[in-house]
């Protein structure tokens, strides 16, 4: 994807499609001595009518990478909002990465495309955690996407109750909103009533 205004050239570096849709733009940087911080300005930059807003209409994370980080957001997230994805290593990540990282170390960019690309969990970030709150479009922070999956499996697998502590500034809101939505789902899903 390239646009040329006579002015301004923009080609990201990899564009995500999902049946021809385009959902996702990843800026790679190289390490040395590029900041992931650039990656984020040209996506910034190329939501910008010069650039390519037109591509942007679709996508739903933008992410700036390098050997060693990522950070990730969406259309029309400010720069100081952009976050990092913190997952834990897992068997399930280490299992994908055996099949396509081969004759190198698995490093931090890997596993951090991993966790947030996986088909199925991309789809679901899709479906179920990007909100609108007054009009701005807003991506899970990491600690909210796992926080909602735990409280519904421990109320709709365990059937436990339970405390989530937050601090201010930590996303409540945000983080209430995906579990209304996830929660809702579920119920219509499986029939059944919120008691």
């Amino acid at each position: 994807v390239m646009r040329s205004n006579g002015k301004n050239t923009a080609r990201p570096d990899i564009v995500m499609f999902i049946n021809g849709i385009p959902l996702a733009i990843i800026e790679c940087k190289d390490i040395g001595g590029v900041s992931i911080t650039q990656g984020i300005s040209q996506n910034i930059r190329n939501q910008k009518p010069d650039y390519i807003p037109e591509l942007m209409k679709f996508i739903q994370i933008l992410v700036s990478a390098n050997k060693n980080a990522i950070k990730y957001g969406t259309v029309g997230t400010p720069e100081k909002f952009w976050m990092v994805w913190n997952e834990k290593d897992t068997e399930w990540q280490k299992e994908i990465l055996s099949r396509v990282v081969e004759g190198r170390e698995i490093t931090k960019q890997d596993r951090d495309l991993v966790s947030l690309f996986e088909p199925t969990r991309f789809l679901e970030i899709i479906k179920d955690f990007i909100i609108f709150e007054a009009g701005i479009k807003k991506v899970p922070r990491y600690q909210q996407y796992f926080a909602t999956k735990s409280i519904v499996k421990r109320l709709t697998i365990d059937k436990e109750g339970g405390v989530v502590w937050h601090t201010q500034g930590s996303g409540k809101t945000a983080l209430s909103y995906h579990l209304a939505y996830v929660l809702s789902d579920y119920f219509a899903k499986n029939n059944k009533v919120a008691k």
